[in-house]
């Protein structure tokens, strides 16, 4: 038997759940997305599941299909269940789909309340692919928390966790390990009873092993760091969702071998606060903070970062350019299709 209360269920999603209940569904939380469909958990257990057929013939695209942490109406019977209603997100994880010849959303997870951006103090160690994840995390509605793993691996943590605080404006960040034990009271202080946590990151920079923590057991197989090249090897290969001992759910995450950010205008400003704040003393309003004369962004800001910035501007705004063609090719085909039907119509009644 589960609490809901202990995965995030709250009074106003069962103030929306009555209509669903009379019809004699029950509240379930999607906990893992396989191949063959999902696994949820309902009151009475954890039980695998798939989409009803009529849910699958009514979604209208990737994004309105279930993801892991998405609370749902589901029937059980026999040890199975059925997904009828995908009820609605609070917050949602969302990257590009990490294929040249797919061009959607993918929802990584969604009813994510604080989201640990996990990289570790070796060679992984990238300020750039951080912007990028907190960009994401900015965007998606939860709240980014900054790991750096692995502390024990290098003499000094400080100067990686200074390099953090600066990248990441106004984030928390915290120097852990696993092996010492280093920052682990800090990292489990922001997964409350109620509340549900992500570890995103590349593989190999511990985020199963915090898992475990959390845990408080082996749950999640771990492997041992490669010598050549001081990274953890790749364990887990699925978003699965976890309920905590004390309350509280977290989500383990793949690694993410690339980023690539859907639509972030908000995230992008949250990421780079300290540009926004400069650009009102820029001396043009429409400042580019590229080659205008009296650019107080570019005096103010690292080279880098600022590079960085406009690098994630421009993608993101192909994406934009990519998401309205391929809305309007959407609209292009449904109202062809709608004219054939009129003009058949028509025949028929000549």
């Amino acid at each position: 038997m589960f609490d809901l209360k202990d995965l995030g269920w709250n009074d106003r999603y069962a103030f929306g759940f009555e209509e669903f209940a009379r019809d004699g569904l029950v509240p379930g939380r999607v906990s893992a997305q396989e191949r063959e469909g999902y696994r949820v958990i309902v009151e009475a257990g954890e039980y695998p599941a798939t989409v009803t057929g009529r849910y699958h013939h009514e979604a209208r695209h990737s994004e309105s299909m279930p993801a892991v942490g998405d609370w749902v109406a589901a029937s059980v019977h026999d040890d199975f269940a059925r997904i009828h209603v995908l009820l609605a997100r609070r917050t949602a994880l969302r990257r590009k789909v990490s294929n040249d010849r797919v061009f959607a959303p993918q929802v990584v997870a969604a009813n994510i309340d604080v989201v640990f951006l996990a990289t570790s103090a070796n060679r992984d160690f990238n300020l750039r692919r951080l912007e990028r994840l907190l960009t994401l995390v900015w965007e998606s509605g939860a709240e980014p928390v900054v790991l750096v793993t692995k502390a024990d691996l290098v003499d000094d943590i400080a100067p990686y966790v200074a390099q953090a605080e600066e990248t990441a404006y106004g984030v928390p960040v915290h120097a852990v390990s696993a092996h010492s034990g280093l920052g682990l009271a800090e990292f489990r202080a922001h997964v409350e009873p109620g509340r549900t946590a992500a570890l995103v990151g590349t593989s190999g920079v511990g985020k199963s092993t915090l898992t475990n923590h959390l845990l408080g057991t082996r749950r999640m197989r771990v492997q041992s760091q490669r010598e050549s090249d001081d990274r953890g090897r790749h364990t887990t290969t699925t978003r699965e969702l976890f309920v905590l001992p004390d309350g509280g759910c977290i989500v383990d995450t793949p690694g993410l071998r690339t980023v690539s950010l859907w639509a972030s205008d908000e995230g992008l400003e949250s990421t780079f606060g300290e540009i926004e704040e400069l650009a009102a003393r820029c001396r043009f309003s429409d400042c580019t903070h590229k080659q205008e004369p009296g650019c107080a962004v570019r005096e103010g800001v690292d080279e880098e970062r600022l590079a960085s910035y406009h690098k994630l501007q421009r993608e993101l705004a192909f994406t934009e350019q990519k998401a309205d063609k391929r809305e309007a090719a959407k609209a292009k085909r449904k109202w062809k299709t709608f004219s054939k039907a009129v003009r058949r119509t028509k025949n028929r009644n000549t």
